[in-house]
């Protein structure tokens, strides 16, 4: 799905287990929105090696996501239900490396 500001958003999977990807053309500025507002009770974590800049958020349970952005782009990955922190750093990197 692509809305009218550009930004495009998947689901994969039924829930649970589920992947969730958006992709938005604002960049570094919604990365550094995102990247200051974290859901109350998360933990943010700086993340190296995936984009320009990364950071991860994970929930206590089954849930992790992470946020970059690389050029213009900006990506957001939440995973439901399996959500350990190796594998949303592995889609994290193989997204960036596609971008």
């Amino acid at each position: 799905e692509v809305t009218q500001s550009g930004v495009s958003a998947c689901t994969f999977g039924a829930a649970p287990p589920m992947v969730s990807v958006h992709l938005s053309p604002a960049g570094k500025a919604e990365y550094d929105q995102m990247r200051a507002a974290p859901v109350q009770g998360a933990t943010i974590v700086d993340l190296s090696g995936i984009g320009d800049a990364a950071f991860g958020v994970f929930l206590k349970g089954p849930i992790a996501s992470i946020g970059f952005y690389r050029g213009d782009s900006y990506v957001s990955i939440v995973i439901y239900a399996d959500g350990s922190q190796d594998r949303a750093v592995a889609l994290a990197k193989a997204a960036a490396g596609r971008l």
